[in-house]
């Protein structure tokens, strides 16, 4: 009996694994895009992402998170500098 669930288990995995090396983690075609036109984009590869807008110099904390987008932005905070990168 517990074979099945184990073999059930090991290939939600691997589909699991799959599914996720499929979602888009970075997006270098958006440097130079406004931030604005970057989230709609983004928006579409990972719907229900959250952004964390970074200005120069500002200090970031290291923890990963999978469902964050930092987008580096110029001064005026209104065009993306660094390429946009999940985590």
């Amino acid at each position: 009996m517990k074979a099945p669930l184990v073999l059930s288990l090991l290939v939600l995995s691997v589909f699991l694994l799959a599914a996720m090396a499929s979602v888009r983690r970075e997006w270098p075609e958006l440097v130079g895009a406004t931030v604005r036109a970057a989230e709609q984009r983004i928006k579409q590869d990972m719907p229900g992402v959250h952004f964390q807008t970074v200005k120069p110099c500002q200090s970031v904390t290291q923890e990963y998170d999978r469902a964050r987008v930092r987008l580096y932005v110029d001064e005026a905070e209104e065009i993306v500098v660094k390429t946009p990168m999940a985590g």
